[in-house]
This record gives C-alpha cells, sequence and structure tokens, in this order.
C-alpha cells in the first residue's frame, strides 16, 4: 500500500490542476480564519483598520486582473507545449505540464482569484468587523505580492522554457536522474533475471495479463514482492517498465510453490502491481529520456527543419549519459533488496536491460536519419569511441564496436564524396 500511495501522490502533484486547487482552498481558508478570528482583535486599538470599501475595491482590482493573467498563462502554456512538440517530441510533453514552476504561478494566479471572490462575498454578507476586515485586508495585500512575485519568475521562466538547449537539457537532467536510479538498482529491489533461467513456459507457470492497453508505467516492487511471500509465489516480470502492453501480452509468468492454483482475488492483486496507463514514466524506464533525445536529434535532422548542431547537441547529451552508464555499470548480480521489500523480493526476478537494446533506442535511428550528413555520422562515431574507451567490461566495448559498425555502414552506404567517405572510416578507425 505504501507503494501506491506513493505512485498516487506522485502523479497528483504532477498534474496541472493540484497546486491551483489547494491554493484556492487555502485562501478560502484564510477567509474562514478571518471571520472566526477576527473578533479577537477587535479590542486593539492601535491597529490600523482599513475601510471595508477600500478593501472591496482592492479586492475587485486584483482578482479580475488575476483571472486575467491565469487566462493569458494557460494560453502561453499552450504554445509553449505546441513548441515542444514541433521542436523536441510529443512524448516530451507531460514533462512539461509537470513543471514546478508553472503549477506554482497558476496556483498563484488562480487562488488569488478565489480569495478575492470568497472575501468580496464575506464582506457584502456584513461579517465585516474591525479583526475580519483587518485579517481579509492583510491577506488580500499578502496575495497580490505573491501573485507578482511569480508572475516575475514565471514569464523569464517561460522564456527559457521556449529555447530547444533548454528542453534538450530538461530531457537530460531527467534522463541522468533515471540512470542513476537504475545505476544503483538495475532490478529496483528485485533480482535480475540470469540469461540461464529457462524460456518463460513450462509446467506450473501461469501466465498474468493485463485488463488494459497502454505502456508498462511503473511496478509497485514492495506490494509485488509482499505479496509473493504472503502467498508463497515465484514470479517472473517478462517486460521491463516502458514496454507496450495489451490484454494478449502477458506481464509475469507466476508459479505457486505449493502448486494450489491462482485466484481471482489473488490475480486482481497481483494486476495492481502494474501500472499500466497512457503515456511512460521515467521513474523505471531509464530508456524513455535516452529516446526522446534521440527523437529530438532525428527531428532535427528532417528535410523541413535541417538542423545538423541540434542533432549534434543531442549527441553530446547522449554520450554523457552513455559513457556514465558504462564506466558505473550496473551489478548485474546484485541480490534481492530483502530488507527494505522483505524476503519475497528474493523470488520475483525482472529481465535485463542489454546494452545492444539501450544502443539501439539512443543512436542508431541517428545513425539512418543523419548517415548523408558526415557531421552527424561522425560525430555519433565518436560517441561510439567514447563508450569503448570507458566500458568497465569488455562484452560492453564489444556491443558499442559492433554498433559502430553498422552506424559507419549507414553513413558509407548514403554519403555522396570520396572525401566524407574517408572521414567516416577515419572515425571508425578511431574506435580501438
Amino acid at each position: 500500500m505504501e507503494g501506491l500511495r506513493q505512485r498516487i501522490w506522485t502523479r497528483l502533484r504532477q498534474t496541472l490542476w493540484f497546486q491551483p486547487a489547494l491554493a484556492s482552498a487555502l485562501a478560502g481558508f484564510w477567509v474562514v480564519l478571518a471571520i472566526i478570528g477576527g473578533p479577537l482583535l477587535s479590542g486593539m486599538d492601535d491597529l490600523p483598520i482599513p475601510d471595508k470599501d477600500t478593501i472591496v475595491e482592492l479586492l475587485k482590482m486584483g482578482g479580475g486582473s488575476l483571472l486575467t493573467i491565469a487566462t493569458v498563462t494557460l494560453s502561453v502554456l499552450m504554445v509553449v507545449l505546441n513548441a515542444a512538440a514541433g521542436q523536441a517530441s510529443p512524448r516530451a510533453l507531460p514533462g512539461l505540464m509537470s513543471d514546478r514552476m508553472t503549477h506554482r504561478a497558476l496556483a498563484a494566479f488562480i487562488g488569488g482569484f478565489v480569495y478575492a471572490v470568497t472575501g468580496v462575498v464575506v464582506l457584502g454578507l456584513g461579517r465585516d468587523g474591525d479583526g475580519a476586515r483587518l485579517l481579509i485586508g492583510a491577506g488580500g495585500l499578502l496575495t497580490l505580492c505573491l501573485a507578482l512575485y511569480r508572475m516575475v519568475l514565471w514569464f523569464h521562466h517561460i522564456a527559457d522554457l521556449l529555447k530547444l538547449s533548454s528542453m534538450i537539457d530538461r530531457i537530460f537532467r531527467t534522463g541522468d536522474q533515471a540512470i542513476e536510479t537504475y545505476r544503483a538498482s538495475p532490478a529496483y529491489g528485485l533480482r535480475l533475471r540470469p540469461a540461464a533461467m529457462p524460456a518463460l513456459s513450462g509446467p506450473g507457470l501461469v501466465p498474468l495479463y493485463p485488463r488494459l492497453t497502454g505502456h508498462l508505467r511503473l511496478i509497485d516492487v514492495a506490494r509485488l514482492a509482499g505479496t509473493a511471500e504472503a502467498h508463497r509465489l515465484s514470479v517472473i516480470i517478462c517486460h521491463r517498465p516502458g514496454t507496450a502492453m495489451h490484454p494478449q501480452k502477458p506481464m509475469a509468468m507466476i508459479r505457486t510453490h505449493d502448486g494450489r492454483p491462482i485466484d481471482d482475488a489473488l490475480r486482481d492483486i497481483l494486476i495492481g502491481c502494474f501500472d499500466i496507463g497512457r503515456d511512460r514514466t521515467e521513474e523505471q524506464d531509464p530508456l524513455l529520456c535516452l529516446e526522446l533525445l534521440c527523437e529530438t536529434a532525428c527531428r532535427a535532422l528532417s528535410p523541413g527543419i535541417n538542423d545538423p548542431e541540434t542533432a549534434i547537441i543531442c549527441l553530446d547529451r547522449l554520450e554523457s549519459l552513455l559513457t556514465g552508464l558504462v564506466a558505473r555499470p550496473a551489478d548485474a548480480d546484485a541480490p534481492a533488496d530483502t530488507e527494505r521489500l522483505g524476503p519475497g523480493a528474493a523470488h520475483v526476478v525482472l529481465p535485463p536491460l542489454p546494452l545492444d537494446l539501450v544502443l539501439d533506442r539512443a543512436l542508431m535511428r541517428i545513425a539512418r536519419c543523419g548517415a548523408d550528413a558526415v557531421e552527424v555520422s561522425c560525430h555519433l562515431l565518436q560517441v561510439l569511441e567514447a563508450i569503448v574507451r570507458n566500458a568497465q567490461n569488455e562484452a560492453d566495448a564489444d556491443v558499442a564496436r559492433a554498433a559502430a559498425i553498422r552506424a559507419h555502414a549507414h553513413a558509407a552506404a548514403a554519403l555522396a564524396t570520396v572525401h566524407d567517405r574517408d572521414r567516416a572510416d577515419t572515425a571508425l578507425a578511431a574506435i580501438p
């Protein structure tokens, strides 16, 4: 249940409406507090008590202005999202929609409007004692100052957000965190499935199918390990988060230790451990941000845009992520984290994330789309050279060498001049 609550809380914080709704509730609470606590201040003659009409005019002016600003903010946000979809990738939109600065700005504007409306209504009903007027007026001034502060910050933030380099850096930072999480625990506390494990079929194995079509976004490893321990199960997860799922594609294979069948109640619990949704998330999906950088580079290389420099910037970010991945590789033999997840974690296995799949998703599409641009092809081969030089084991280096040979083949077939092909040959020969 703890993992489920954490998942719901994380999704809630990323929604566009949560912080404005919370700010609106706090605004209404302050007005109610002013009504209740106002009489306690009525005997303090040395406090400056504002006039009722002055407060009403202040709230009307501030509320109308904040509503207009909130409307403009949403319009500008739609422009930013449209620009991101066109310049980077449509799949980068969830990350932009969860931008905290925008959430806080909207919360200040909408919360201030709700406060103004509530204050005008309360004062119009005759709840205008000296203490109440003082608290409502002070709250109005505080709300306007906060909204002005958020507006100035947001103007600078949104101008920076419109730059493609800012979008690329945002994707890079998110990917760096996801890869760091993966490196620390490649199975997220479970066991990695060894290469010698038999095929996902056999006597006693029962497939577990999802009820929805979408992407496997998250696995509640704590709940799954607890269920495996409580019901004496062995769970072989078939796919890592980020995989497209449908009701005919098994998520996992289940085996009971005592051979008893899996009833519908237990099946519902197991299905609930897998979060299937429309959009992928980066929490347990290190491939997502690598693919987003790859898509951004390919979009820049399209004939309608023809911006190889942006593709090279994306390759630089990919080099940083991929060399870090092979320089400090995840421990494939790490035991299950039974101390945190319980003994059941040792009976749940997750498939590994092979480097050839990582390089294919991150680089090979750029190799195809940028094959006729010698600068892009040579830079991609230099990225693979850096991966080979930083790899801590020879198997990873061999995978990178094989990827370099494939990338060079694309370039050799597409480059038109002998000089460009010689440059690609030189870049390939530099790989140790």
